[in-house]
């Protein structure tokens, strides 16, 4: 949950992807009604949605692996963007030349 809830709030180049998280109260809702729903399904969704409870050891690990998403997010935020615009622009001109071809 970490992934979806914070780092994709930001996007832009913003290293603080919890700014002004509490201040948007549509924002909340969604993310705790995505986070209820997600511990809701684990417990007692069961044979309804074909999973099984996680164990503390697997609780652990996925919490973990969602928040080495935010450093890895900083991370990405600090490389430069115009390189990679030039190259999405040379591929947006062949794409859209192939295209037309057809």
């Amino acid at each position: 949950m970490a992934n979806p809830v914070c780092s994709c709030r930001q996007f832009d180049n913003t290293l603080n992807v919890f700014e002004g998280v509490l201040s948007n109260w549509l924002f909340l809702a969604v993310s705790t009604s995505i986070v209820g729903a997600q511990v809701l399904i684990m417990f007692v969704g069961g044979q309804a949605f074909s999973v099984e409870r996680l164990t503390g050891p697997q609780w652990a690990t996925s919490l973990v692996l969602g928040l080495v998403t935010l450093p890895i997010g900083v991370v990405l935020r600090l490389v430069p963007d115009r390189p990679f615009q030039k190259v999405m622009d040379v591929l947006s001109r062949s794409t859209a030349r192939t295209a037309r071809r057809r």
